[in-house]
């Protein structure tokens, strides 16, 4: 970028519409690179050009001011003076920047007076005082999007927003440069544009002394127009002979902070606010520095007390709601940027602000209004339109969010966030092709972004393409070495060695080393895992899947299998806020619950000898393995052994932070009145504690009244044994008692301003052992009972055992209503619906202690959904027809970018 410049100051303008180029090709600081070859396009008279790019400029920022003088200067240059003077006159009522607004001035005068147009010079001064400009959002991924807060003592930018004049003019700025300090300053001020703009600009904390006013003024005209280091030399000769000069002080901190020295900015602000405790202006700045510094409850102080010593103004609550975002203080802020909206409702940052907020706390449809008001202020807002497409995808509406996506990245076809957003939601459809185009273009722009090239290394992985895939994650690796990644490269690996080896006789688990399975899982430093061998490179001899643009050739058994596993698969999405369809899981389920149906009756039929419910299970876990390769799929029991005697589980939070999770805040209220009735059944407390307890409306109320963190464990009652069964142990069938269910625990999260309200299942060998004996109950009950009534209540009582169970580190619940249908497949009877709009079915499992309460709450709706299938016989054998994970693989590939 320097060089472009200096080609410029040495009049060689031709090379330097060609540095600018490349600037504009590299996406980096487009519009003002299009600005600044504009410039040198009017240099050389060529009016039509100078007006392309200030156009291009205005389409990519419309609020680009700098652009539209440029406009209004190329219609100077065509000879359209009555153009010009039309921008000039608009521009006079909205533009902030002196500089500007003294440019404008000239020009109208240019226009009224009939003379010829005259080119900006570097004497032009930048105002003494700049209101801030209030920070642009920028969404992250995630997890709920963000605001990333920014800092907004920005002075302009260090490109050509005021180019200097031709050779033949005073000097150019290279000759300028060359000259004494002395000789410098002398000429700034004696500028007519610094004349002009002193008598135009009050001087904030001026000490009313002419002199030194100016003196002050030439100060932070340095400091706008990116002579920090310069700026920060002057006032400290200013400060060597007055020490308690509130401008210089406040304009030497500006300017450190400017070039990253924080810790010294923060010491002249506090000088400052020393000598003058009242000045609002003093703590907003030094809040600025402290933000950047990490100390965020440090500068939200500072931002309270400049509201108390300048009363409500707009901009100071927004700068606190954004510093208590950045915190996770979602619900404080909220209040600060409703009352910034309250004092200014034409900020179109402020509602996407509010937004931001609105979907970390969960509340994404409101969230969505936000935005609409922010794109009602500015339809070209990028950051908002790709804003509502994220809270679209967190409410599980993928088309709406797609639209944004693609509108929000039309607007700036280099804005990565709307690319990476749009790749991601593309993921997580089950759209790896499509996802692997978003991902190499954000990579385009950002080489060395590491979620871009995380998602481009796993799209690559479950398409197949290993090579491809590794490549990738080496990449990322180079980058951002120690990143969790690499646990998903030697999968990958492991994948590659095994693509022609038959299924039926696979064991992912086994494949992989137990400590390897604990250490992704848990997403472990890299140097904790010990003795581990790494994987082999690639076989020449093991091609990856081929790639294709077309559909492959699939035999009519294969293309009969997915048909159907299609139509299957649809009918497991939940129909509840926060779940997308993905159609590789739906075709991975529909597959798998075939299979199972057609194993289970060979076994019912006498035809299979031996079946036992975990090997039933497992053809559906292998599928889930399969399907999604950054989902760390395993049987806990094959965990280490310490790990698994610890009890290893995952938890699934309804609460956590401020964020009322989509997904699961639904069975908030539920557990919470369970959480209520079962702590006083299984901790000890005072009675002031009860009373909390009982009187406890929400999170905090009932942590206060425990005064600790604390969890309580749901029952989950064993099964009544019939006439034929014998109970386990030296016990009567009538006193079987319960087991251990799920564990409701409340955590204080203070680093998150919030707590953490979530449901956990440890994996532990008593758990299992009790959990299997119910299981081969029912497997047993379901062998002997096949083809009568009492299959139905059997299957479903064995889905609510199972989910209670979860015995998997992810995909237990998925698993289970896999197997729900394909044993009803496997009796004759297709389900047409497997879940209830409105209703998760394993949170029903888990919230509910007896099985035959959760039959009665099931029942109702899904029996009227079964009827009789002959679809086991028309259909060929899945095992039989998909032999090698290769064939597994391609069958879940297959035709789906077509989707």
């Amino acid at each position: 970028m320097a060089e472009a410049h200096l080609l410029y100051v040495e009049g060689k303008y031709s090379k330097a519409i060609k540095g600018y180029t490349s600037l504009i090709n590299d996406g980096k600081a487009v519009s003002i690179h299009l600005c600044n070859r504009a410039q040198c396009y009017l240099q050389l008279n060529m009016g039509n050009k100078a007006m392309k790019d200030a156009d291009e400029a205005l389409k990519l920022d419309p609020d680009c001011t700098l652009a539209t003088l440029r406009k209004a200067e190329a219609y100077m240059k065509l000879s359209k003076a009555k153009d010009a003077h039309a921008i000039c006159m608009e521009q006079l009522d909205k533009v902030h920047d002196v500089e500007l607004y003294v440019r404008f001035i000239e020009m109208k005068q240019q226009v009224d007076s009939g003379s010829e147009p005259v080119q900006c010079t570097n004497g032009s001064i930048a105002p003494v005082t700049r209101k801030p400009q209030a920070p642009t959002s920028n969404v992250t991924e995630a997890t709920p999007t963000s605001t990333e807060l920014q800092p907004t003592w920005t002075s302009p930018s260090p490109a050509l927003a005021q180019p200097s004049p031709p050779k033949s003019q005073v000097n150019t700025l290279k000759e300028m440069v060359k000259e004494t300090k002395t000789d410098f300053n002398e000429k700034i001020l004696n500028s007519p544009a610094v004349h002009r703009a002193l008598q135009q600009t009050p001087i904030t904390h001026g000490v009313g002394q002419v002199d030194l006013d100016k003196q002050i003024a030439l100060g932070y005209y340095k400091v706008n127009n990116g002579l920090h280091q310069e700026a920060i030399s002057h006032f400290g000769d200013m400060l060597a002979k007055q020490p308690n000069l509130m401008a210089a002080l406040l304009g030497r901190g500006t300017a450190l902070a400017l070039v990253g020295h924080y810790a010294a900015a923060e010491t002249d602000f506090s000088r400052a606010i020393s000598l003058q405790p009242n000045v609002a202006d003093s703590y907003k700045r030094r809040s600025q520095v402290l933000g950047v510094m990490g100390k965020s409850l440090e500068a939200i102080q500072d931002l309270t007390n400049a509201l108390h010593f300048e009363g409500d103004v707009a901009d100071t609550y927004f700068q606190r709601a954004s510093l208590l975002h950045k915190m996770g203080g979602h619900e404080e802020a909220h209040g600060d940027i409703q009352r910034a909206i309250q004092l200014d409702g034409t900020n179109k940052t402020y509602f996407n602000l509010l937004g931001l907020v609105l979907n970390c706390l969960g509340d994404s449809m409101e969230a969505v209004k936000a935005y609409e008001r922010a794109i009602a202020l500015d339809p070209r807002y990028k950051e908002a339109i790709c804003s509502k497409g994220q809270a679209y995808r967190d409410w599980g509406m993928p088309k709406e969010a797609m639209e944004n996506f693609l509108k929000s990245s039309e607007i700036d076809p280099n804005y990565w966030s709307a690319h990476h957003l749009r790749g991601f939601l593309n993921f997580s459809l089950g759209n790896y092709n499509a996802c692997v185009k978003d991902s190499i273009r954000v990579v385009e722009l950002d080489p060395k972004h590491r979620d871009a090239l995380y998602l481009l290394a796993l799209s690559y992985h479950n398409l197949g393409q290993c090579r491809k895939s590794v490549e990738t994650y080496d990449k990322l690796l180079r980058f951002h070495p120690g990143d969790a990644a690499w646990y998903n490269r030697e999968c990958c690996l492991i994948l590659h060695h095994h693509f022609d080896v038959p299924m039926q006789g696979l064991n992912w688990d086994q494949l992989h080393n137990p400590y390897f399975k604990e250490a992704w899982c848990k997403r472990s430093p890299l140097g904790k895992l010990q003795g581990y061998e790494v994987q082999a490179g690639f076989k020449q001899s093991i091609p990856d899947l081929p790639v294709s643009t077309s559909p492959l050739p699939m035999s009519p058994e294969v293309d009969r299998l997915i048909q159907v596993a299609d139509v299957v698969g649809s009918r497991f999405q939940l129909e509840t806020p926060g779940f997308l369809p993905n159609v590789r899981q739906h075709r991975t389920f529909g597959l798998a619950a075939l299979e199972v149906a057609q194993v289970v009756a060979d076994f019912w039929q006498g035809n299979k000898p031996e079946l036992g419910w975990r090997q039933m299970i497992n053809i559906i876990v292998k599928w889930r393995q399969l399907s999604e390769v950054n989902d760390p799929v395993w049987w806990i029991d094959l965990l280490p052994h310490d790990l698994f005697h610890e009890g290893f589980g995952l938890q699934t939070p309804m609460l956590t932070g401020q964020l009322k999770v989509p997904r699961y805040y639904p069975y908030f209220d539920r557990c919470f009145s369970i959480t209520k009735r079962l702590v006083q059944e299984q901790h000890v407390l005072t009675d002031e504690m009860a009373e909390g307890v009982c009187k406890a409306q929400t999170c905090p109320d009932l942590w206060a009244a425990m005064h600790r963190d604390f969890f309580v464990i749901s029952p989950c009652h064993k099964l009544e044994l019939q006439a034929d069964e014998k109970p386990e142990g030296p016990r009567k069938a009538e006193e079987r008692g319960y087991m251990e269910g799920t564990r409701i625990t409340l955590v204080s999260k203070p680093e998150d301003r919030g707590f953490q309200f979530t449901i956990r299942t440890p994996g532990t060998p008593d758990r299992y052992k009790d959990y299997s004996v119910e299981l081969e109950i029912l497997w047993e009950r379901m062998r002997r009972d096949h083809g009568t009534d009492r299959l139905a209540d059997h299957i479903v009582s064995f889905y609510f055992f199972w989910v209670n169970f979860q015995p998997l580190t992810r995909g237990s619940a998925a698993c289970g209503l896999v197997a729900l249908f394909g044993l009803f497949l496997a009796a004759g009877e297709e389900l047409t619906s497997v879940v209830k709009k409105g209703m998760q079915t394993d949170w029903e499992g888990i919230t509910t202690p007896r099985c035959e309460d959760f039959l009665k709450i099931v029942t109702p709706w899904l029996y009227p959904n079964r009827s009789p299938s002959k679809l086991m016989a028309e259909l060929p054998s899945v095992a039989g027809t998909l032999v090698t994970v290769r064939d597994h693989l391609l069958a879940l590939n297959h035709k789906l970018y077509l989707k």
